[in-house]
C-alpha cells in the first residue's frame, strides 16, 4: 500500500510541478487571442471563426488540449488509486 501512495504522490507532484504552469500559459494566450478576435465567451462548444486559419492559434489550442487531457488523466489515475487505498484501509478495519 505504501507503493500505491508513493505512485499517487509522484503523479500529483509531476502534474503540479511540470504540467500545470505550461497549461495555464497556453490557456492565457489562447484566451487573449479569442478575445482579440471577438470570441471566447462560448461555453460547451468552440466557434473558431477566423482563428481556424491562424496557425499560431491552432498550435496553441492543440498544446492547451494536450496539457489539459494529460492533467486530467493523471488526476483520474490518482483519484482511482486513492479510492483503492481507502478501500484497503476500510477493509482492514472491518476484519
Amino acid at each position: 500500500m505504501l507503493a500505491l501512495l508513493l505512485v499517487v504522490f509522484s503523479i500529483e507532484a509531476y502534474v503540479r510541478c511540470r504540467l500545470v504552469a505550461p497549461m495555464l500559459r497556453a490557456k492565457h494566450v489562447k484566451t487573449q487571442m479569442e478575445e482579440a478576435a471577438g470570441g471566447g465567451q462560448e461555453v460547451g462548444h468552440l466557434l473558431l471563426g477566423e482563428l481556424a486559419h491562424c496557425p499560431r492559434y491552432v498550435r496553441i489550442l492543440k498544446t492547451f488540449r494536450a496539457y489539459h487531457s494529460t492533467i486530467t488523466m493523471g488526476t483520474m489515475i490518482t483519484l482511482g488509486c486513492s479510492f483503492y487505498s481507502t478501500m484497503i484501509i476500510v477493509d482492514s478495519m472491518c476484519h
